[in-house]
């Protein structure tokens, strides 16, 4: 949560917490409300995504609308000020913190975890393979985040000059004609914070790979030498490359998995399933060849993405391993043998489990694009595939009628009707069907329809029935405008 700290980077523009603290204590003390409100509603399951997920970054479109939507009006009665965008990203970070009180001692790293940075990685990988928090490894290097935390509590990012101005009228005019004394001031100050402060992400990235112990473990599964060497030095490349790219170890033990105990396997099945949560296929790069002719490695990473089947060329002809991709994308099969793509069953059982997709969008089913049998159970499927099929069905007007009737989502209605041949957006009765189909939905493509059309007293009448009747209206002909927006009204 937002607290004034000397030396932090928001002190230029200084929010309305500053100015009121009696705001900022009724603010803090909303959020804690809401924050019980929020776990009181959480399934088991819920509280258990979020303590292996601390990364509130990805719940900004998802949980953290939700918070915005529904809490919002809340904070706008203690301040209208408020931004819900930072008010939402305060209650998730106090979630956190209530769901992972293991990390109480160590309060800095909150901070760490809520980015996909290597202190979330390692809470990640830990918490999969040991259902538990990587505290020890934590609190063995937290001096290098107190040190850093004391830093900015002591120094300042503006010239020492500017601080020892007194009046707001002297500071102001200071900032005006010294820019670049500042920008350079600004630019010392965070690299002397951030040298400090990463000496803490190398330090556990080191202790939770444990190398040593990890390289006589190795031996004594009978790995190369070379192997153990290549793949120490592949993990600290990867770090270098980015903070975010921080590979667990246990994946060298794959070079000899016959050895491997059950558990252990699993275990490293769930650090596979964190590896390939976040940025994943930017890791690639650093992973050792030989661990794409690894069928459990292959198979625990295309049942997190399914696009990764394409990193092998190993199991493409494997109908286990490929069905795996399937189930997590149908856009996997792209990246199968040739003999399984020409799988008629194999198609069909892909077409028949996707209602929410339109699989025909993209080149993925290209040469199925004229298949009676296969257009027709996808149309049946999700009517919005009569916008990528052929010319022969978008042609036939009892298969786009029956595609209009399939259209199974609030947005795919309208792009199977605006994909329609100009003779058919020229039709009154599949231009009812679609207004009928799109229900409630505020994307009705009206203005895909017919000029002669959009003056229709009878699609006005049935327009003037939506929810969003106003803003449909305005779509159609001045005539219809005049007539009928202000007689809605």
């Amino acid at each position: 949560m937002y607290t004034a700290n000397k030396g932090d980077e928001q002190k230029m523009e200084q929010t309305y917490l500053l100015f009121y603290p009696e705001n900022k204590q009724k603010y803090e003390a909303l959020v804690k409300e809401i924050v019980l409100e929020c776990i009181e509603k959480m399934s088991d399951d819920d509280c258990a995504y979020i303590r292996t997920h601390p990364d509130i970054t990805r719940y900004h479109f998802g949980y953290g609308m939700y918070i915005r939507n529904t809490y919002g009006p809340r904070f706008d009665r203690v301040d209208e000020q408020i931004s819900r965008d930072d008010m939402s990203g305060d209650v998730l970070s106090e979630i956190v913190k209530v769901l992972l009180p293991e990390y109480q001692e160590i309060p800095l790293i909150y901070n760490e975890l809520e980015f996909c940075g290597v202190a979330n990685q390692i809470h990640k990988y830990s918490y999969a393979r040991y259902s538990r928090c990587a505290v020890d490894i934590f609190a063995k290097h937290y001096k290098h985040l107190s040190d850093a935390e004391e830093y900015k509590q002591t120094h300042d990012y503006y010239p020492d000059e500017y601080l020892k101005l007194k009046t707001p009228e002297e500071k102001t005019a200071y900032r005006k004609h010294n820019e670049v004394e500042i920008e350079k001031s600004r630019k010392d100050y965070y690299n002397k914070l951030w040298k400090i402060k990463d000496r803490f992400k190398p330090a556990i990235a080191e202790e939770f790979w444990d190398f040593s112990n990890l390289t006589k473990e190795a031996y004594r599964l009978n790995i190369p030498g070379p192997v153990i060497n290549e793949y120490c030095q592949l993990c600290r490349n990867a770090l270098k490359e980015a903070w975010e790219h921080v590979l667990p170890s246990s994946l060298l033990l794959l070079y000899n998995i016959d050895s491997l105990s059950d558990e252990m396997k699993d275990g490293i099945a769930h650090e596979i399933a964190m590896l390939f949560d976040l940025h994943g296929e930017e890791k690639i790069a650093f992973l050792p060849k030989w661990l794409f002719s690894v069928r459990f490695f292959v198979k625990a990473a295309v049942i997190e993405n399914g696009l990764l089947l394409k990193y092998t060329s190993d199991f493409i002809d494997d109908i286990d391993i490929v069905q795996t991709a399937i189930s997590s994308t149908y856009k996997a099969i792209k990246y199968a043998s040739e003999r399984l793509k020409q799988d008629r069953i194999l198609i069909k059982q892909i077409i028949e489990t996707e209602k929410d997709e339109v699989v025909f969008y993209g080149d993925v089913f290209d040469e199925y694009k004229d298949d009676d049998e296969l257009v027709m159970l996808a149309i049946e499927q999700n009517g919005a595939n009569i916008a990528f099929v052929s010319e022969r069905f978008r042609d036939d007007y009892n298969t786009v009628k029956h595609a209009l009737k399939r259209s199974c989502s609030r947005v795919f209605t309208g792009t199977a009707y605006e994909s329609l041949k100009e003779k058919y957006r020229d039709d009154k009765e599949l231009a009812i069907l679609m207004i009928m189909s799109c229900k409630d939905n505020i994307f009705v493509p009206v203005d895909s329809m017919s000029e002669r059309l959009r003056d229709d007293d009878e699609i006005a009448e049935l327009l003037c029935k939506h929810k969003y009747s106003d803003y449909l209206l305005k779509e159609m002909s001045i005539r219809i405008q005049e007539q009928y927006i202000a007689k809605n009204e």
